[in-house]
């Protein structure tokens, strides 16, 4: 059996642990194994993984406790044999995983791009530099899309890895739904939905303005907001009593089943500032949900026929006024999928990343 590491800040409520996640649900088990090495004590996950026979390993976060971080880093490689290192990030920032699995002599050393840009200067610098010395570490190299890709390596080649979907759990059902609009009493209202860890890149402040100019047309409409996230989350909860917006914004939370959710949902609305290739996106379409998205996020993302792509530079009226507009054009889950949806399937990525893992590619 290969033991492969994935290395990744947390196993939170975010993207590319849910990616990961479902990856590891849908791979076979008897010839790969997947043990995690995270540098933040959040992790959701924990009992799932210790059932499917995985094992993680907690270090010292970074750059906060750097050094504590390099040293237990530095004693988990020494004392456990892994065969592949899966790294996973947004930037190239933290490199003690793949530099301690090329100095333990791992076979096969994967660096994974999952974000097409850094938040601030200094982290944009380090991953210049960073990218210059990752030949050294990485053999192989993937991204979540061609953006993220030459956002990470430059002009090093790499492979795209789709983020997979597990089509099942995204099929309409009228019953679901049904069920699903009840528990946040919703009958004959719009229901604008939202999925997305509270940080700042998700844009939380502007789409509550986007809602509220909703709300000025259709003054029925709900707006429901699918994740987590601290600080972020509380003053967004706070922005929406200031706004006089309780009665219609609900904060679902962490939900273990998003597909169950969106079928209340009427629209997806993602306004990021930046993303790799969002799966809350590809899932919403795989939901049968039009979307308006902001044009910042990869074109590869589109997979459906109503789908919008709209400026940040918009004011919120006019991302309210498209919304409605593509509402009323694509009313009932009835949106499309196209023959790029194929890519996403679950089943065909697991297969591809297991000849990566035991070496037949």
């Amino acid at each position: 059996m290969v033991r492969v590491l994935h290395v990744i800040n947390g196993l939170g409520s975010g993207g590319a642990e849910k990616i990961i996640m479902d990856w590891y649900k849908n791979i076979d088990t008897n010839q790969v194994q997947f043990d995690f090495l995270i540098r933040s004590s959040e992790c959701i996950y924990a009992e799932e993984i210790e059932k499917m026979g995985g094992h993680i390993y907690f270090t010292s976060p970074f750059p906060r406790r750097i050094i504590k971080n390099y040293f237990e880093t530095r004693k988990i490689f020494k004392e456990n044999k892994f065969d592949v290192v899966h790294v996973h990030a947004n930037a190239l920032l933290y490199m003690r995983g793949i530099i301690e699995a090329k100095k333990n002599n791992v076979p096969i050393r994967i660096m994974h791009s999952h974000s097409t840009r850094s938040r601030r200067k200094i982290y944009k610098l380090l991953h210049i530099i960073n990218r210059h010395r990752l030949k050294k570490y990485a053999n192989v190299f993937f991204a979540c899309s061609t953006e993220a890709g030459k956002w990470m390596y430059g002009k090093q080649k790499f492979q795209v890895i789709n983020n997979g979907i597990r089509k099942k759990e995204f099929e309409f059902s009228a019953k679901k739904r049904k069920e699903s609009r009840g528990k946040i009493n919703a009958k004959n209202n719009l229901v604008i939905g939202h999925v997305g860890r509270f940080m700042p890149v998700k844009n939380h402040f502007f789409l509550l303005e986007i809602f509220n100019k909703i709300l000025e047309k259709k003054d029925n409409a709900k707006l429901v907001l699918v994740g987590e996230g601290g600080k972020l989350e509380y003053e967004v909860k706070n922005q929406v009593l200031k706004k006089g917006l309780a009665d219609n914004v609900i904060f679902w939370g962490f939900a273990n089943d998003v597909g169950y959710v969106e079928q209340a949902m009427d629209v997806f609305v993602f306004p990021s500032i930046y993303e790799g290739n969002p799966i809350a996106l590809i899932e919403a379409q795989f939901e049968g949900l039009p979307c308006v998205a902001s044009d910042s996020i990869t074109k590869e993302s589109q997979i459906s026929e109503n789908i919008q792509y709209c400026s940040l530079n918009k004011t919120a009226e006019e991302w309210a006024d498209e919304i409605i507009e593509l509402y009323e054009k694509c009313p009932n889950h009835s949106n499309k999928l196209s023959e790029e949806a194929y890519k996403y399937n679950i089943k065909d990525i697991t297969n591809e990343l297991t000849k990566v893992y035991i070496g037949e590619k």
